[in-house]
């Protein structure tokens, strides 16, 4: 990873600086080719200076390779020790109420991150097939393996989709332009309609919710914290349901109780 990925990351820019000369055959009038060169020059050293930022991060990714091997571990034992795990912790908690509560909430848990996962897979597979698709019409060799390739790029947020751009200009070099406009084109569309939508089915999330916390993660964690950001946010709604559903209960079952014992003393003070 220190040895490729700064090697391919030079290759990327190098090509994208190629780029920036395609409105010089169009003709356009010298003040409307000046624009839009500026706007082409913006629009690239932006996306230099991302893809330097997440090729020094993942050059450094040796670190979370520990983090990376504990996944299959977390998802044996969710799977086989689950439920006698939610039986053992809703066991030692103090009332009834509280002990369905806190069943209830450990099953709205494993529901939430069954669907997360779904859709994760989900728009894994929408992204390989439009990527095949794509890739394909832009005549680009062996379309169905990058398309395979993006598609499971695509389960590491922000990082996965750069790469799968840095790997699909690597294999065609003279369609670089196209292949970036197909890329930005599908990145918009994917991350402002599809990936919104899907995981407001699922986890039942405003997608200008997921956005938000996208960019939050992003800033605050890097990739880990773009990877937390959606379950993070579907655990604290989860929670914060429960916690005021529970406060509700608590509250009518108060006051039920007072109501009781004023009743039960009304009684025994007009029965002399």
């Amino acid at each position: 990873m220190r040895v490729l990925v700064p090697e391919h990351t030079v290759r990327f820019v190098d090509q994208l600086r190629a780029t920036e000369g395609w409105h010089e055959s169009l003709g356009l009038p010298t003040a409307v080719e000046a624009s839009i060169g500026a706007i082409t020059h913006r629009l690239t050293r932006g996306v230099e200076i991302e893809v330097r930022a997440l090729g020094a991060e993942l050059a450094e990714i040796r670190r979370l390779v520990p983090w990376l091997s504990t996944v299959p571990v977390v998802a044996f034992v969710l799977l086989t020790w689950w439920h006698r795990f939610r039986r053992s912790t809703t066991r030692v908690l103090p009332t009834p109420h509280l002990r369905w509560r806190g069943d209830e909430f450990l099953r709205n848990l494993d529901r939430l991150l069954a669907a997360y996962t779904r859709a994760q897979v989900l728009s894994a597979a929408i992204v390989g097939a439009l990527c095949w698709v794509g890739f394909a019409a832009l005549g680009l060799p062996y379309p169905g393996t990058l398309g395979l390739a993006a598609g499971l790029l695509e389960v590491v947020p922000l990082a996965g989709p750069i790469v799968a751009a840095v790997v699909a200009t690597a294999a065609a070099p003279d369609r670089v332009l196209g292949v970036l406009l197909f890329l930005a084109t599908l990145r918009v569309l994917q991350d402002y309609v599809i990936y919104p939508r899907l995981i407001k089915r699922t986890l039942h999330l405003h997608p200008l919710a997921v956005v938000l916390a996208i960019w939050a993660g992003a800033t605050l964690g890097g990739i880990i914290g773009v990877c937390l950001a959606v379950p993070i946010v579907g655990l604290i709604k989860a929670a914060h349901r429960h916690w005021r559903e529970y406060r509700d209960i608590e509250t009518l079952v108060a006051e039920e109780s007072a109501r009781s014992a004023y009743s039960s003393r009304g009684v025994n003070g007009a029965g002399p």
